[in-house]
């Protein structure tokens, strides 16, 4: 099963990222075998990465542009991004050359299209820019995959098609 995520990259505070720790925990022990796919981006897309990598499974990472590591503001989150990377089963480098909206939006396009499942981890409102998960949930109903939306702001979890 390969499962993809997009997410929000603030998760507002260490409740919530630990309710998205635990609900991603317990749904993904669902499953026997798993390819992940991520963006290995701060917040939503890190904490989907860790848990797959703790269950065992493989995580594909999708890497936007050239230079990525250098949108990440927080110095933890750019640790953690380079480790996930460093244990990354496949690595799929996108051409564009620096970190863009644009960039954002055919990545997470990249994971719609790869994925029979897409976790969105977010609050439920538009996009702020293009390639936010808004717009992901979007092109993945387009698509007509099967999404489910972990509600950061009801800790509620359902599933949209």
């Amino acid at each position: 099963m390969n499962i993809g995520v997009t997410g929000h990259q603030n998760l507002i505070s260490i409740k919530v990222k630990k309710w998205v720790q635990k609900s991603l925990s317990e749904y993904l022990s669902k499953y026997d075998d798993i390819v992940g796919f991520s963006c290995l981006a701060e917040g939503a897309d890190q904490v989907f990465a860790e848990e797959i990598l703790k269950k065992g499974f493989n995580l594909v990472a999708i890497i936007p542009s050239h230079n990525y590591e250098k949108s990440f503001s927080n110095k933890s989150a750019r640790i953690n991004f380079n480790d996930l990377l460093l244990r990354s089963s496949n690595i799929i480098n996108l051409s564009f050359e620096n970190p863009s909206e644009e960039a954002y939006w055919e990545a997470g396009k990249t994971i719609v299209d790869s994925s029979d499942l897409v976790l969105a981890i977010w609050n439920g409102k538009k996009a702020e820019g293009l390639g936010g998960t808004g717009d992901i949930v979007k092109y993945a109903m387009s698509k007509g995959k099967t999404i489910l939306h972990f509600d950061i702001s009801k800790k509620s979890i359902n599933k949209i098609i």
